[in-house]
């Protein structure tokens, strides 16, 4: 392990997408954790925010980077995004006027891959080879990660109280890696395990208990952060996943991803019982990045056929078909107050989609 100060950022992913097909599987029927699983998300004043929700063009296009933007994220009350790039740039951006506010580049690296904000607002973790935080506050960074050069870092996510970091590492030839960081020292606390190849997604549940990898080698796997064991092992309909999310109340989890010879796909598991619950159609080629809106009722997914794509999480119903970039989308994220997207592409841009109800 490595830690030091220096200076420079990183960013997140996205997807592409096509025509809607929602398949439910049968629930299961007994035990409280199925019934909660297959419950709906509990009612929020931002429940019914796209309702059957139309959309024009982006509002806005943020310009500015040279290279594909892997990642995007907003801050803690929306007013801020963050987007990392492959031209080794982390820039900051108002979410309102889409103003570029800072930029911070990194020399020695192949480019940001993903980056997300701490749950205060006040720092960004970053992965580009290695792990990178960001303290916005006093503009100091700390570099970590591990002690084999060659191991590259691919994703990053924050615990939910900020004090920790999980990390998936890996490439085509070696293992991927999944590992828990002190998030103020850089120190290894955790190895959880492996994947057989690259790990392309991490995320923490709502609660800190649990982290979910998801790989290239097509498999979603679920951790425990308290005993490190192993709970559950998903495979995905897609071949190879790129990202995944909790529900915000960490009951389900959704996964996206694809390989050369299908179709992307979306799917949406049961995070106790591993129970399939919905398998979303629709994208053309590879998705890339998914997300669930801040209420748990939607999901946004980005794909390589050049959209962005809004769901029913219940259903599995599309709703909105976004088009606008021109080419494929690697990252999508959700504002906080749900009536927004962010995307990032290989078009070098970030754009910002309004939603509304109809």
């Amino acid at each position: 392990m490595k830690p030091w100060l220096g200076s420079g950022i990183l960013l997140t992913a996205v997807l592409f997408g096509c025509s809607p097909e929602a398949v439910r599987n049968e629930p299961e029927t007994n035990g409280s954790e199925a019934a909660a699983e297959n419950a709906s998300p509990i009612d929020s004043p931002e429940a019914n925010a796209l309702g059957d929700a139309t959309t024009g063009p982006a509002i806005l296009t943020l310009e500015g980077h040279t290279d594909a933007v892997n990642g995007v994220a907003y801050s803690l009350h929306g007013q801020t995004i963050v987007s990392a790039s492959r031209d080794r740039t982390l820039r900051l951006w108002n979410a309102e006027t889409g103003d570029e506010l800072q930029t911070l580049s990194v020399p020695y690296s192949n480019g940001y891959t993903n980056a997300v904000f701490r749950h205060d607002g006040k720092c960004i973790v970053a992965a580009c080879s290695y792990i990178r935080i960001w303290d916005l506050e006093t503009n100091e960074t700390l570099d970590f990660g591990p002690d084999e050069p060659s191991e590259s870092i691919n994703c990053v996510a924050y615990s939910p109280d900020g004090k920790k970091v999980v990390s998936g590492s890996g490439d085509s030839s070696r293992p991927g890696k999944i590992q828990i960081w002190d998030a103020e020292t850089g120190q290894e606390l955790q190895f959880l395990g492996e994947h057989s190849i690259w790990v392309k997604s991490v995320a923490f549940s709502p609660d800190g208990t649990r982290v979910a990898s998801g790989s290239q080698d097509g498999s979603l796997k679920i951790w425990s952060t308290e005993t490190g064991e192993e709970l559950i092992r998903l495979l995905a309909d897609s071949g190879s996943i790129a990202s995944a999310a909790f529900r915000p109340d960490g009951r389900r989890i959704v996964a996206g991803g694809g390989n050369a010879f299908s179709a992307g796909k979306i799917t949406i598991w049961g995070t106790r019982t591993g129970l399939k619950l919905l398998s979303l159609k629709g994208h053309g080629d590879w998705v890339t990045s998914v997300a669930y809106s801040p209420d748990g009722k939607h999901i946004v997914s980005g794909s390589a056929d050049k959209t962005v794509r809004i769901w029913d999480a219940e259903t599995g119903e599309e709703l909105l078909a976004l088009h606008g970039h021109t080419s494929g989308v690697v990252s999508v994220a959700f504002s906080p107050d749900g009536k927004h997207v962010a995307s990032g592409s290989y078009d070098k841009t970030v754009k910002i989609w309004e939603l509304s109800i109809q």
